[in-house]
């Protein structure tokens, strides 16, 4: 058996205690991170739930089929949930409500209600769509929209809102 010194054995214990330290600091951090993650899952569902619950008692009030409503609700989150992480230009309100309309076969009246309650960041939609039409120009544009002028009526024919439209082309022309 060879012999050691003492520095050597006191060197082999320090580097065993760092070791044993540093994966006690990894498995917390992990079953932390692992503990957030539940916890925004868990969170987002009761949220949604929440939400929905919130939306059939508003179409209640308002004499809306309260079950059209939400399922119209989860129609319009399914979308933006569909294309989500796919290279597609954005969307207006007013767009999605025709999507409920023309091709879930929702009325008007529940489309729009519903539209209301969709959490989506309408101001990224018509930056996402503005985007999307300087390299793909399509059926809104008469040329390529590499100028303001053009790239705002766009946006228009595509019925984002003033502001959407103010938001899209600051963000699109760096104002």
């Amino acid at each position: 058996m060879e012999n050691y010194n003492e520095k050597e054995v006191n060197m082999v214990i320090c580097a065993g205690l760092v070791c044993l330290i540093l994966s006690g600091i990894l498995i917390g951090l992990y079953l932390r991170n692992t503990e957030k993650e539940n916890a925004q899952t868990t969170q987002t569902q009761v949220t949604e739930k929440t939400w929905e619950e919130m939306i059939h008692k508003s179409a209640e009030e308002k004499k809306l089929p309260a079950n059209w409503s939400v399922n119209a609700y989860r129609d319009a989150r399914d979308f933006f949930k569909k294309y989500e992480h796919k290279d597609v230009g954005g969307i207006s309100r007013k767009s999605l409500s025709d999507y409920l309309v023309y091709m879930k076969s929702y009325t008007r009246e529940v489309a729009d209600f519903v539209v209301f309650y969709v959490r989506e960041d309408f101001k990224e939609q018509a930056v996402l769509y503005a985007k999307d039409e300087q390299e793909y120009p399509g059926q809104y544009s008469e040329d390529h929209p590499e100028n303001e002028d053009s790239l705002r009526r766009a946006l228009t024919l595509a019925y984002f809102t003033d502001e959407e439209k103010d938001y899209a082309i600051k963000k699109m022309f760096n104002k």
